[in-house]
C-alpha cells in the first residue's frame, strides 16, 4: 500500500454515484471496496482479514437503513472513523448511532474534494512504508 493510502468501504445503492466516488477516492490514492447494500455491506466488513480505514454509508439503502450498517460498523470495529451520506442530512454535523457516538455527515449532492478532505481530516494515516 502506497503512502497516504487508506482502505474505505464505500456503501452506496445508487450504481452510478458509486462507482464515481469509488473513482474519486482512488485517484486520491484510497483503496476501496464497494457494497451495494447493506448485506453487501455487512459480509465485506465480517470478512477474514477485512480492515479499513474508514467507512461511508449511504443512509438509504434498499435491504435495510444505512444506521443498521453504520451500528454493526461501529460494533465491529469501535473506533472506525464513520461517515453518513444523506440527502436530507446536514454537512458537517454529526450523526449519532445507537450507542450514542457520532458519525459525521455529508449531504448530498456534496463537492467531490469535501469527501477526499473529510477523510484526510478524520482518518489516521497509515505509516509510511518508505520511513522502514
Amino acid at each position: 500500500m502506497k503512502s497516504g493510502s487508506l482502505p474505505v468501504l464505500l456503501v452506496e445503492d445508487e450504481t452510478a454515484l458509486r462507482e464515481l466516488m469509488a473513482r474519486l477516492l482512488e485517484r486520491a490514492g484510497h483503496l476501496v471496496r464497494t457494497a451495494a447494500d447493506a448485506s453487501e455491506a455487512c459480509a465485506a466488513a465480517s470478512e477474514v482479514g477485512a480492515r479499513f480505514s474508514a467507512a461511508i454509508v449511504d443512509l438509504t439503502l434498499p435491504d435495510s437503513p444505512g444506521e443498521t450498517v453504520l451500528n454493526f460498523l461501529r460494533q465491529a470495529n469501535g473506533d472506525l472513523p464513520l461517515v453518513a451520506m444523506s440527502g436530507m442530512a446536514m454537512a458537517g454535523e454529526r450523526f449519532s448511532l445507537e450507542s450514542g457516538e457520532p458519525a459525521y455527515t455529508l449531504m448530498k449532492p456534496f463537492p467531490p474534494r469535501l469527501l477526499v478532505e473529510l477523510l484526510g481530516r478524520i482518518c489516521p494515516q497509515p505509516p509510511d512504508a518508505s520511513a522502514s
